[in-house]
């Protein structure tokens, strides 16, 4: 994961400003991989997950590292994600695909909007998948039979930065999904 952490300070350093410590939410932690790694980056990381037992697993290494500025929260509904408490800056890969595009536009809308004046974000975020295109009923009538993969289309991101009021200063394709038409989002700071 300290690759991954990585990429803060390295986006950071790109636009010319100084990486901000504060609070950080990390939205999807899994195992907690990087979430290890922001601790060292940030005076508190609050790390969200669906699964309990990652959360456990998270926990339990940070527990053995003695790292104590980690806070774990369970979110399994989106009023879970509506009380998580307001951040400095917003972390996110791997994550938000997994979701249906007018689920990750709830989310990512709501997540910009608990950044907390002068703070940022990085997050990734497939904008096309080829050969897809979402039609919510035909959504609801599929079963899951695999992991779900999906796309937001960047004009809804760009203007979802942009109603949080968020500078966007890089857009970076990356390799996340394996596929062409991932990218990473760098945002900061968020003006008042």
């Amino acid at each position: 994961g300290s690759d991954t952490a990585k990429l803060i300070n390295e986006f950071f350093d790109r636009s010319g400003n100084k990486p901000i410590r504060g609070t950080c939410l990390e939205f999807g932690c899994g195992v907690g991989r990087v979430t290890l790694q922001l601790a060292h980056s940030f005076d508190k990381v609050i790390a969200v997950d669906i699964s309990k037992g990652n959360l456990d697993l998270a926990q339990k290494r940070a527990i053995q590292l003695g790292l104590n500025n980690i806070e774990f929260k369970l979110v399994q509904t989106f009023n879970d994600v509506l009380l998580v408490d307001s951040f400095d800056f917003l972390f996110s890969t791997i994550v938000l695909q997994h979701n249906p595009p007018p689920f990750q536009k709830l989310l990512l809308d709501s997540l910009l909007g608990k950044i907390r004046i002068g703070g940022g974000c990085l997050f990734q975020l497939p904008t096309e998948h080829p050969g897809s295109s979402f039609k919510l009923s035909k959504y609801l009538a599929t079963k899951a039979d695999s992991m779900e993969m999906h796309s937001l289309p960047m004009q809804d991101v760009f203007r979802l930065i942009e109603k949080h009021k968020i500078q966007l200063l890089e857009v970076r394709p990356d390799g996340w999904t394996g596929e062409t038409g991932s990218f990473t989002f760098f945002a900061y700071p968020k003006a008042a």
